[in-house]
């Protein structure tokens, strides 16, 4: 979703000062946007819902790693089997 909004893919509406306001989770949006950049799989949430939330944006985002096209939904799915 990010590269399709700043690819031109997308309309996008940006403000006077050049800002793209994107209506979703701004803390959850950091630890996705830190998985896209580094790989890493994230510090997961204990509660379930929270859990659920984080993979409802890494979702909306189509959150890749950089270096691969591993999911994050799938990382964070090995990291649960895993923990």
């Amino acid at each position: 979703m990010l590269t399709a909004m700043f690819s031109g893919a997308l309309p996008l509406t940006c403000s006077a000062d050049g800002r793209v306001f994107i209506d979703r989770d701004g803390e959850r949006f950091g630890t996705v946007l830190s998985f896209m950049r580094t790989g890493a799989c994230p510090e997961l949430p204990a509660s379930g819902a929270e859990l659920a939330k984080l993979l409802d944006e890494a979702e909306f985002y189509q959150a890749r790693r950089s270096s691969s096209a591993q999911s994050y939904s799938l990382c964070v799915r090995i990291c649960v089997v895993d923990a």
